[in-house]
C-alpha cells in the first residue's frame, strides 16, 4: 500500500493529547532524552527556504513492493468566512508567562491573547532573548502557562528544532516502531518511511547514539514528516541537514504539506518569516501585537528595536 495512504488512513486526531501526554510523561523526572510522545525534529530556516524554493519534480513514496506512487495531496483546509468563528484553530486567554532569573522576574507574557485559525499562517518578531522559544514550546503544551488558558483544537506539531523523545541506545527502528504506537499510527508505515526518506542505510537498525549529527538530524526529521499535522511551528533556532538527496525528498513533502497547512514562525528576522506567513506578530515587553501584514509589523519592531542588538 501506497505510504502516503497509509499515512493518511493511520492519522491520530491528538490536538490537546499532545501536551498532556508530554506532562504525563515528565510530570516527575521531565528527561529530555528518555522516550517521550514527542519526536527530536531538526531542520533550519535556511534549509527550509532552501527545499521551499527547490525546482523539484513531486516527490514519490515507494510503496511496500519498491513501486512509485506519486503523493496524494491532503484535502484543502477552508479558511472561515467572516464573522464565523473558526472550529480549528490555536487559541491564547489571557495567558502569562515569567520565570525568575536568580536577580529578577523576566516577563515572557503578560495577559496575552490571540488566536491562530486554520488557514492563517503567523510569523512573530521577537529580539533574541524575549521568549521566542518558550512561546513557541507553550503552543506545543511543553510549557504551561502561569495563568490564563490554551486552547488547541487542530493537530499541532511539537517545535521542529525540539531536541527530546529520541532514546540514544535505542536504533531507529526501535524509536520509529515505539513513536508510532505512541501517536496510534502504524509502526510499519512508520517504519517504512522513516527508512525511505532518511536513507541511512544499515545504521537505522544500529542505535542512534552512534550516528552523526547530520545522520541523526535526517532521522528525527524523517519521524516529524511521517506524523501528520494541521499546523507546524518553526523555531528559528535548528540546526540543519547537508545531505542533498534528503533534503530533495523532505523538500518536496514540506512544500506539499505547506500548501494545506498552517505555519506558525517566530524569529528576530523580519526575512526569514516572508516566505512563511504574511499575518505577523511583535513579542515586546511581554505584549504580543498582532497585525495584518508583515510589513506593519516590521515598521514596529524596527521602532523597539533602535538601538539594540537583536
Amino acid at each position: 500500500m501506497n505510504l502516503q495512504i497509509m499515512h493518511r488512513a493511520h492519522r491520530f486526531h491528538f490536538g490537546n493529547n499532545f501536551g498532556a501526554l508530554w506532562n504525563t510523561s515528565h510530570s516527575k523526572t521531565r528527561d529530555f532524552g528518555s522516550f517521550a510522545p514527542k519526536v527530536e525534529a531538526i531542520a533550519c530556516i535556511a534549509a527550509l527556504q532552501l527545499l521551499l524554493d527547490s525546482d523539484i519534480i513531486m516527490s514519490k513514496c515507494p510503496n511496500k513492493d519498491g513501486v512509485n506512487n506519486p503523493s496524494i495531496k491532503k484535502a484543502e483546509q477552508k479558511p472561515p468566512q467572516p464573522g464565523q468563528r473558526a472550529e480549528h484553530m490555536l487559541e491564547f486567554e489571557n495567558v502569562s508567562k515569567s520565570f525568575w532569573t536568580g536577580t529578577q522576574r523576566k516577563v515572557i507574557l503578560d495577559r496575552v491573547s490571540f488566536r491562530v485559525e486554520l488557514g492563517k499562517s503567523l510569523g512573530i518578531l521577537a529580539p533574541n532573548g524575549t521568549g521566542k522559544t518558550t512561546l513557541i514550546n507553550m503552543m506545543a503544551g511543553l510549557e504551561k502557562p502561569d495563568e490564563g488558558e490554551i486552547r488547541r483544537s487542530c493537530r499541532i506539531s511539537f517545535p521542529l528544532g525540539f531536541m527530546g523523545g529520541v532514546t540514544s541506545k535505542h536504533s531507529a527502528m526501535e524509536n520509529s516502531r515505539y513513536i508510532a504506537r505512541l501517536y496510534g499510527l502504524d509502526p510499519d508505515y512508520v517504519e517504512a518511511f522513516c527508512r525511505w526518506l532518511c536513507g541511512i542505510e544499515e545504521y537505522f537498525d544500529m542505535p542512534v547514539g552512534t550516528y552523526s549529527q547530520g545522520m541523526k538530524a535526517r532521522f528525527t526529521f524523517a519521524l516529524m514528516l511521517a506524523l501528520d499535522f494541521d499546523m507546524y511551528l518553526i523555531d528559528e533556532g535548528m540546526p540543519s541537514t547537508t545531505d542533498v538527496e534528503f533534503n530533495r525528498k523532505a523538500g518536496e513533502i514540506l512544500r506539499e504539506r505547506f500548501k494545506t497547512t498552517t505555519v506558525i514562525i517566530v524569529s528576530h528576522q523580519a526575512e526569514t518569516l516572508e516566505k512563511f506567513a504574511k499575518q505577523a506578530a511583535v513579542l515586546v515587553d511581554g505584549h504580543l501585537h498582532m497585525f495584518e501584514t508583515l510589513e506593519e509589523a516590521k515598521q514596529l519592531y524596527d521602532y523597539q528595536t533602535q538601538g539594540q542588538e537583536v
